[in-house]
């Protein structure tokens, strides 16, 4: 009950966000990971390899497609994707 009632009162977030996260969701999904860092977050202890990987990237994406992002996709989108640069850091690692 608390859970709802603390998501609906969480803002809703704008056209800029939705296709940033959209976009981001699909970059950083089909890119493979030595394009954009220098050790794989998604390797071998992580999400199993890259298939795995660009899938949970598409379900993100659709959710935000389709308006059915959580609280938690928001803050993420807000706190992690939220100082990236669109397209200046395409085959640049970190």
């Amino acid at each position: 009950m608390a859970a709802a009632k603390a998501e609906a009162a969480a803002p809703k977030p704008d056209r800029r966000l939705r296709a940033r996260a959209i976009w981001f969701a699909l970059k950083y999904g089909a890119l493979p990971w030595w394009t954009y860092e220098a050790e794989c977050h998604y390797g071998a202890e992580g999400a199993g390899g890259y298939m795995p990987h660009l899938l949970v990237n598409l379900a993100l994406a659709w959710r935000w497609a389709t308006f059915a992002e959580s609280a938690a996709d928001i803050a993420f989108e807000r706190g992690i994707n939220g100082g990236l640069p669109l397209f200046a850091d395409v085959g640049v690692r970190r």
